[in-house]
């Protein structure tokens, strides 16, 4: 019994390709369904196609059908639900607005942090919630405002 070259498992339903590589039907349909555009051949990457390959009868097999004509049925799809975040986001999808920028976009960064453009916040809980997110505001003006000495340091020196 010979081996498939992509699952290694003994061929089921094997065809041969012109390039003389062995596989399961399945596992050769499977691989061409996944590269429609470049058909190639796994081992060898010479072209490949299903016309291209030989299908192959063992003695005394009752069946004689082409195993290309029988296709493997299709996986059935999963799609799992996004979490619910609880904030709108005004209609911007994912639930906020969110930019950011470099150095070099003095002011657009300027009015982002100062209007806090960009912030998402799920809303303010309890007074822990509150207490961070205050300090985080007072942190980010406090180094605002020590880039705007910098830069007025720098100008006028």
């Amino acid at each position: 019994m010979y081996e498939c070259n992509i699952c290694l498992d003994p061929a089921k339903n094997a065809v041969v390709s012109m390039c003389g590589h062995l596989f399961c039907w399945p596992c050769l349909h499977q691989w061409l369904e996944i590269r429609p555009t470049r058909k190639s051949c796994p081992v060898c990457k010479a072209a490949i196609d299903k016309d291209k390959v030989i299908p192959l009868y063992g003695r005394n097999s009752s069946k004689q059908e082409d195993p290309r004509e029988k296709l493997p049925p299709r996986p059935q799809g999963q799609r799992s639900e996004p979490e619910n975040t609880g904030f709108s986001g005004f209609g911007f999808g994912d639930g906020g607005f969110h930019m950011s920028f470099g150095i070099g976009a003095f002011p657009f960064g300027f009015f982002a942090s100062t209007f806090n453009f960009g912030e998402q916040r799920g809303g303010i809980n309890n007074r822990q919630n509150a207490t961070q997110f205050e300090n985080e505001q007072n942190l980010s003006k406090f180094f605002l405002y020590l880039a705007l000495l910098c830069l007025v340091g720098l100008f006028y020196s």
